[in-house]
């Protein structure tokens, strides 16, 4: 077992993250299956908004100008 750093000293990358293990093929994979994902989750939220109503659709609407106007107000204070 470890002991913690010292106050004010910083840990090593490998003791900051001891559970991550750098190699160029598992990164090139991970990339892969990151890249992957990101195309899952962008098709079945499209497959969402497909099933939704127009009624839900125009609400979500509503809610986005609201939070547009809200964050407009507070970039100008």
């Amino acid at each position: 077992m470890r002991t913690p750093a010292p106050d004010g000293a910083r840990a090593t990358e490998s003791e900051a993250l001891p559970h991550v293990v750098y190699c160029a093929q598992t990164h090139h994979q991970c990339d892969d299956l990151v890249f992957r994902c990101m195309i899952c989750v962008t098709v079945f939220g499209w497959l969402g908004l497909l099933a939704r109503s127009t009624a839900a659709k125009d609400i979500e609407i509503l809610i986005l100008r609201h939070e547009v106007t809200v964050l407009r107000r507070q970039v100008r204070v």
